[in-house]
């Protein structure tokens, strides 16, 4: 089945309330109300060195595009400008915010939300391509409607783009990839998605056998097979 496109700009919608964020020192900040037409596309993380950098965690695309958007809003209220410095791992950069110029204001900013107006993101190309910030925090229901969790967040690690999906009962978080296989349905206005998970969905692997004592084994099931790709043809 065809992969369902998912957004350019990753914007993130894990805006729900989080009560105030502490400061290193522990002390309560406190935070302005985010506009109803914002969505948050990044996430200040620990001080790095002392020249006031941080650590970002970037909900753009690319990481360091994060950057091409001019003044951000802070959680507190702040307008800030972000300069990506250099990549880390993942969604991971480094970064220096202007004005912050010493570890301790860059560690006064450590959990803060960074967003802006939803009508500085590019539109969307077509009716199959979907903005993280639509996606995160919708309910995940069975194909008779039976809520089933939510999503927490999306990744892509090479392999095509996964929902990271929090079922209610248990309460593990698994991975479903974002194709019209298992996402049949997408109703953005109603808060939900239809998925169709595997059977194996949101349970532990099952531990490999031990080999028995004064015996060597080899490393290579017998009787191993190799996946391949289906034929597109």
């Amino acid at each position: 089945m065809s992969k369902r496109p998912v957004d350019r700009t990753r914007a993130d919608a894990r805006s729900s309330p989080l009560g105030k964020p502490k400061s290193d020192a522990g002390q309560d900040r406190e935070i302005s109300p985010m506009p109803d037409d914002h969505v948050v596309v990044g996430v200040i993380g620990a001080a790095h060195g002392l020249r006031g950098e941080v650590r970002l965690k970037s909900y753009t695309e690319d990481p360091m595009a994060i950057g091409d958007y001019g003044p951000l809003r802070l959680q507190d209220g702040r307008s800030v400008t972000v300069k990506p410095l250099r990549f880390l791992r993942d969604d991971l950069i480094i970064a220096k915010l202007v004005g912050i110029d010493d570890r301790t204001q860059a560690e006064s900013l450590t959990g803060l939300h960074l967003s802006l107006a939803r009508a500085r993101l590019p539109a969307l190309a077509d009716d199959d391509e979907f903005y993280h910030a639509d996606l995160v925090g919708l309910k995940v229901v069975d194909p008779a409607g039976d809520v089933m969790g939510h999503i927490v967040g999306l990744f892509n690690h090479g392999a095509g783009d996964m929902l990271e999906i929090r079922l209610t009962k248990p309460a593990p978080t698994d991975f479903l990839p974002f194709t019209k296989e298992f996402v049949p349905k997408i109703d953005i206005k109603a808060g939900y998605v239809e998925v169709v998970l595997p059977k194996d969905f949101g349970k532990p692997a099952a531990p490999p056998p031990q080999a028995a004592k004064g015996r060597s084994s080899s490393s290579k099931p017998v009787g191993e097979r190799k996946a391949t790709e289906p034929d597109a043809s």
